[in-house]
């Protein structure tokens, strides 16, 4: 069984304009997956920069003092591993690789995002002219042939079945408004999503 609701508001038209170029930026910057692909690229620079600080020597400085009887004695030394042959060369090869491939994905999600937002904003818009459409010229065609239908009706210059008939067009006018509506308003949640925040400019 369904849980108790209460509707509130209404189901209108609310139009607002769009910046395409605008909504693009903000998709840019805040979607999640574009983010998740710079925070990879990012690391594999990182990883780059210390395969290449692991290929020099390790200098490390030694000072010892040692007292055997009456003597004392005093040392400096430094320790240096000698790698002949070991510059790292095969981790610093695959930090670069690695570069090349979060770069490769992250120019990826960054297509993707404004293919994303390209699409939705196609829906929007078309869904847009098909609200104004209706709500502008159908819905109020519809309504004047019903009214004049059923002035005539009353006075008996027209059957019941032409007041139905006319009564059954501009319902089924109104209901597809109504699914135009609701088409519109999916469309803006889907912009909004491909956006990753509001689609309304502030």
């Amino acid at each position: 069984m369904a849980a108790d609701f209460a509707v509130d508001g209404e189901l209108d038209f609310r139009d607002m304009p769009l910046d395409a170029g605008a909504l693009r930026r903000r998709a840019l910057d805040a979607r999640p997956d574009l983010r998740a692909a710079e925070a990879a690229r990012t690391r594999a620079r990182a990883d780059r920069e210390l395969a290449r600080a692991n290929a020099w020597w390790d200098v490390t400085p030694q000072v010892e003092y040692q007292r055997i009887g009456p003597d004392n004695t005093f040392g400096i030394g430094l320790s240096i591993p000698l790698r002949l042959f070991d510059r790292n060369q095969g981790e610093i090869a695959r930090t670069r690789a690695e570069i090349e491939r979060t770069d490769a994905l992250r120019e990826a999600a960054a297509v993707q995002v404004l293919a994303d937002v390209d699409l939705a904003l196609s829906q929007v818009s078309i869904q847009r002219d098909k609200v104004l459409l209706l709500r502008d010229t159908y819905v109020p065609k519809a309504q004047r042939a019903r009214d004049t239908v059923e002035f005539a009706y009353g006075r008996g210059g027209l059957s019941l079945l032409d007041f139905l008939d006319a009564q059954r067009t501009y319902r089924e006018t109104s209901l597809e408004y109504l699914r135009t509506l609701g088409a519109y308003r999916a469309a803006v949640y889907q912009l909004e999503a491909a956006v990753g925040g509001p689609a309304s400019t502030p």
